[in-house]
This record gives C-alpha cells, structure tokens and sequence, in this order.
C-alpha cells in the first residue's frame, strides 16, 4: 500500500531542491516534468517521486559545479524524460483501481445518469428518455477527452510560456463545450420512455455527488492525517 505521508515528505523535499536552483534551470526543470506528466498517470507514484528527488539532488550538485540543464540532460529534453519515465515501474492494476475504486465509480455513474436523461417533446408534450448510448460513451468520451489534456501538456512542455497558456486556455474550453454539448444533446437512439421525475431526480444526483465528493476528501485527509501521525 502507497505511503501517503513519506510521498508527501519526499514531495516536500524535491520541491525545497528545485526552488534552490537558479531560475533558468529551475524552468528548464519544471518543464522537464511537465513533459513526463503526460505519462505518469499510472505509474509507480513512490518510484516516480523517488527518481525525480534523486534528478533534481543530482543536478542541484552539478549546478554548482557549473554544468548547465542542457550539459546534464542533453539537447533532446522531451526524449530525455521520455526515457526517465520508462525506467519508472507502472502501478499493479489492482492498486489503480482499489485507490480510486470509490470516487471513479461515482463519477462515472453520476455522468452516465446526468447525461443520460433529457425530455423530447412530441404534440407539445415533454417526454421523459433514458438513452443506452449516451450512458456508455459520454464518461468514456470525457475520460478520453482528459487523457489527451494530458499528453498536449506533455507535448507543449518546452513551448513559450504564451502559447502553453494559449493551447491550456483552448483546452479548457473545448473539454468545458464538449461536455455542455455532450449534456445537452443526449443520444436517442437505444432509448426508452421513463417517468417525468426522473428529471427532477438529475438535481438531486447532482447535489447527492457533491455531498459524496465532500465526504470521501475529508475520510481521505483525516487518514492521511492519521496516518502520519503514527
């Protein structure tokens, strides 16, 4: 099981190490993480915070022995990190699931069920639909929609400040319209009639999910506390 609070110390520490480096390499850095952000999501989190401790201490000491960020990862940044993050061990598949098992499933559920329900009028009259399709592709849609967020901030690492905050501001706009789109346009193909309440039932999932978001970020803090304190 992950070592919540020795990942929180080891954070600490790499951060302390990096903020001592002097401000071209500190970007030079950052934008190397930034880099390999794009593939961490399921790696070893002890593993990968270990390595990138042990590469910013390494390079802290060549720094001032004079070496540049280019003289110690190379001219090919992007491939450097790429390569870092190969020798990093990927997560049991049991682990992923059993650390976000809860929060995954209310969310997937939560998006499949708001999603899903939506009115059509036929003679002037609402009707109440459940829709199949829009249950199975819009967490899944959403979810490929983040992953490929990921890997453009990958891609953008060593970009000009002004265009990652160009292709960041994109992002998060396009992810925000296609999810009101997704939301708004349920797929009717694959539906069936349901009772009308079933639309007053969206905000009462809506505030249900919150409650239960809420809940389970206090249960996480209180053991990670609890944890530390041992």
């Amino acid at each position: 099981m992950t070592n919540q609070p020795y990942i929180k110390q080891l954070k600490t520490d790499t951060v302390t190490a990096l903020n001592a480096l002097n401000k071209e390499n500190q970007a030079f850095v950052r934008n190397l993480m930034l880099s390999m952000y794009g593939g961490n999501i399921f790696k070893d989190e002890t593993a990968l915070g270990l390595k990138l401790n042990e590469i910013i201490n390494d390079f802290a000491q060549a720094e001032q022995d004079g070496l540049s960020a280019e003289d110690f990862f190379g001219h090919q940044p992007k491939k450097a990190s790429q390569e870092i993050l190969a020798a990093i061990p990927n997560k049991k598949v049991s682990d992923v699931i059993k650390d976000n098992l809860l929060l995954s499933f209310l969310t997937v559920f939560f998006v499949a069920f708001l999603s899903s329900i939506s009115t059509r009028t036929i003679n002037g009259v609402d009707h109440a639909y459940f829709s199949i399709l829009s249950t199975i592709l819009t967490p899944t849609l959403i979810a490929l929609l983040i992953y490929l967020v990921f890997k453009v901030i990958s891609f953008t690492a060593f970009a000009k400040d002004f265009l990652k905050i160009i292709v960041l501001a994109c992002l998060i706009f396009a992810t925000l319209y296609f999810i009101v789109f997704l939301f708004g346009h349920p797929i009717h193909w694959l539906s069936f009639e349901v009772p009308m309440f079933w639309i007053d039932c969206q905000l009462i999932a809506t505030l249900l999910y919150l409650t239960s978001v809420i809940i389970i970020t206090i249960l996480t803090i209180r053991k990670s506390r609890k944890s530390s304190s041992l």
